[in-house]
């Protein structure tokens, strides 16, 4: 992420060091030695090397999720050098721990002045720089369970007007991530370590329909709904990962119920032991879930 060199002579050799090493050099390497990452789909990273503009949008349901997806961008992973984050503004500011996110490319958005975050989003899109966004907007507690029925309705608008800021000329690539809430939860302050966290990349997604000669201003009657437009099919697309990635988790919790997912129902009086099953169960690893699948061990759990 570029910085004007003004600012750049004006920090302290520990924030140029910070700036500088810790994306690239630190933060990777921390979450590979403390979690078991894995990286799904990074050819589609290949599309979009350094210098041109990108946003990667993550679902979110934990702190870390921003530097996980960061980790899986940025080299040696992926092709990039530099990431910017967005993230709650809020949370910089209370967070001792996230005053630090500033130092390593991340910049806040506040939900009643959105429009500074965006406009320098993109500027920093326009100088070929990627951007991490998590259109949700907050942590969501939750499982794969309850994203089938409500990852699509969750996300702001922010991205969308990004997009038109854009003219549409900024692809998204949909990025579901798994484990992260596992290894970090709310209201836990140490992560669980040597969890099991995965990125899932999804085809790029091209705005081409919506390109236009003079471009867009937020004063169009249609901006609004356009921009919802757009944020509605990301979410989609997210979930789309989701479900790829979480398919050993739907196929034991279709069996265990006997019913597809779109069709359980589950009485009043039995909420609470059906979300101890959903939390329980996300929080087995994906390899054991399949074992439990490809073997006897399903037919023992009827």
């Amino acid at each position: 992420m570029q910085v004007p060199e003004t600012t750049m002579a004006q920090w302290s050799f520990i924030h140029r060091a910070f700036y500088t090493f810790f994306p690239v050099a630190v933060i990777p390497r921390f979450l590979s030695i403390f979690f078991k990452l894995e990286v799904h789909n990074r050819h589609y990273l290949n599309r979009f090397p350094e210098g041109t503009p990108i946003i990667f949008c993550i679902n979110h349901r934990s702190h870390l999720d921003g530097f996980i997806a960061a980790s899986a961008v940025v080299v040696p992973r992926g092709p990039r050098t530099r990431i910017a984050l967005m993230g709650a503004g809020n949370i910089m500011q209370e967070n001792w721990f996230f005053r630090l996110a500033p130092h390593v490319g991340a910049f806040p958005i506040y939900p009643k002045k959105p429009e500074l975050a965006l406009n320098y989003a993109a500027k920093l899109l326009k100088q070929g720089i990627g951007i991490i966004i998590a259109p949700q907007g907050k942590r969501i507690v939750g499982t794969p369970y309850h994203d089938y029925f409500n990852l699509i309705k969750e996300g702001k608008t922010g991205v969308g007007r990004l997009v038109l800021a854009l003219n549409g000329r900024v692809p998204v690539i949909p990025t579901y991530i798994h484990g992260a809430a596992e290894a970090l939860s709310r209201g836990k302050i140490i992560p669980t370590f040597n969890s099991y966290i995965s990125v899932s990349f999804g085809p790029p997604i091209y705005w081409h329909k919506y390109v236009r000669k003079n471009g867009w201003n937020d004063t169009d009657p249609v901006f609004f709904s356009t921009a919802r437009e757009i944020t509605d099919e990301i979410m989609v697309r997210i979930r789309d990962q989701m479900i790829i990635q979480e398919k050993s988790f739907f196929t034991i919790l279709e069996h265990i119920l006997g019913t597809t997912v779109d069709k359980i129902t589950i009485p009043s009086n039995k909420t609470d032991a059906f979300n101890k099953l959903l939390f329980k169960l996300i929080r087995v690893p994906p390899w054991e879930l399949q074992q439990i699948i490809s073997s006897e061990l399903l037919e023992k759990l009827d």
